[in-house]
């Protein structure tokens, strides 16, 4: 066993590393066969053989078993320190529903894979009241079609030495950009995980699937003058190779400031690019095509939105969801009108094997345009969504007035009342291609024409 600090930030359950500050020391054990594909056939047969065990436990209930087992491995540096750490590990974990007939369900879950964490698993949910009713059959898949695989090609976990040279090289291009135009470097990583999950129920239910990814971060501070903040730059690809070490750079330098001084005038057009679009397309989905969502009596000509599990470069994409049943896309807004709101199946998510699945957003997709930057307005970089209602929110700017269509000289932060509505119905413009950012979203930059800048 080998105790390696790891000084940046732990990944949460579902894989997308967590973006806090916290310091923590891990034990881990040196894992020779980390690189090697995950055996998907060993865990359906240990799956089968749990749910068998489950009906011995719990005669007369019809149950359901996830298992998840990841391995990750992670590359780290943190200035002023010269050499990067690293930092790997294994997690598994399962969870079981009961269907108790008329008097609902009962969800547990355990950290471990093997007939111990289902025995502490069936006593939680064997002595938690049941929930839900007989009407939430729609939430199970119990299809006995046979065995629904999804396992990508080369699912294998990168060695530690290519995601010290992916980092090393992501950095020294970094440096470069960032000091042309100013910006300062802190703490950097980048990780690759590697999941398999088996979903296995009564009724003849069997999934396999298995999932790699990858994902960056550096925090970036400073860009010339102005008001700056110390941000996070994330991004996230299927694999290592999918993953250009010229993101971050890239990055910085459209982010960059301007030469010339840029008007402000009190109405115009709002840009919002990169990862600060991502955001708001996501927030904007979650209120407005959510189950049960009011949605606005029109949208913006731009506003071509989908969620599409089955697209090919999403990060969340799959051939079915976490409950089992076949994944679809959906359209949601066809640039004129609302058309679409998130549905059940097939849209199932467990963002940890502990939760219970529930309809969510797999991969959000915003048609991208061949429209022109407005001539005049604020390009946002960085945003933050402040809801102070459902239909009141304020959006935290962070970018530069535009001057015939290029960013200014110096950076301003703008405070902008909003509301959700109205925001999508002036959504006119979408330019270039649709790219896919860490939340999962791909869009490609947004405007938003008619937006008040200044009180």
């Amino acid at each position: 066993m080998k105790t390696i600090e790891s000084s940046l930030f732990p990944p949460t359950e579902h894989g997308a590393p967590d973006q806090g500050r916290a310091r923590h020391s891990i034990a881990v054990h040196e894992q020779s066969s980390a690189s090697r594909p995950l055996d998907t056939r060993s865990l359906l047969i240990n799956a089968k053989s749990l749910l068998h065990r489950a009906h011995s436990l719990a005669a007369g209930s019809k149950a359901e078993i996830f298992r998840r087992l990841s391995t990750r491995a992670r590359v780290s540096f943190d200035p002023p320190e010269t050499r990067p750490r690293s930092f790997s590990a294994r997690d598994e974990g399962l969870a079981i529903r009961l269907d108790r007939g008329a008097e609902g369900f009962s969800f547990a879950a355990c950290s471990g894979g093997g007939s111990a964490a289902l025995d502490r698993a069936m006593s939680m949910a064997l002595r938690t009241t049941p929930q839900g009713s007989p009407s939430d059959e729609d939430a199970w898949e119990r299809s006995a079609r046979g065995p629904m695989v999804d396992r990508e090609r080369g699912a294998t976990l990168p060695a530690v030495e290519e995601l010290r040279s992916w980092l090393a090289e992501a950095l020294a291009l970094s440096r470069k950009a960032a000091s042309r135009h100013g910006a300062i470097l802190g703490p950097a990583w980048v990780e690759a995980g590697v999941t398999a999950e088996v979903l296995i129920a009564d009724g003849g239910l069997m999934a396999v699937r298995t999932r790699t990814r990858v994902w960056a971060l550096v925090m970036v501070r400073g860009h010339g003058s102005g008001p700056a903040r110390e941000r996070p730059r994330v991004v996230a690809a299927r694999s290592l190779r999918a993953l250009s070490p010229r993101t971050w750079a890239k990055g910085i330098e459209t982010e960059t400031p301007g030469r010339e001084k840029g008007a402000s005038p009190a109405v115009g057009a709002l840009a919002v690019i990169g990862d600060a679009a991502a955001t708001l397309v996501a927030t904007l989905a979650a209120t407005l095509h959510a189950s049960g969502a009011h949605p606005p009596p029109n949208v913006g000509r731009a506003w071509r939105l989908s969620d599409d599990p089955l697209w090919v470069g999403g990060l969340a994409s799959g051939r079915f969801d976490d409950a089992g049943f076949a994944a679809r896309p959906l359209v949601l807004a066809d640039g004129a009108s609302v058309v679409g709101t998130l549905g059940t199946r097939g849209h199932y998510r467990r963002p940890s094997y502990r939760d219970i699945p529930a309809p969510m957003f797999t991969t959000l997709v915003l048609e991208g345009g061949e429209d022109p930057m407005p001539s005049k307005g604020f390009s946002a970089h960085d945003l933050r969504v402040h809801r102070l209602t459902p239909d009141r929110w304020v959006l935290d700017l962070l970018g530069t007035w535009l001057r015939e269509g290029r960013p200014s000289a110096s950076l301003d932060r703008l405070r902008l009342p909003v509301r959700p509505h109205d925001l999508v119905a002036r959504c006119t413009r979408a330019i270039g291609t649709s790219r896919l950012h860490a939340n999962g979203v791909s869009t490609p930059t947004l405007v938003f024409e008619g937006i008040h800048l200044r009180p």
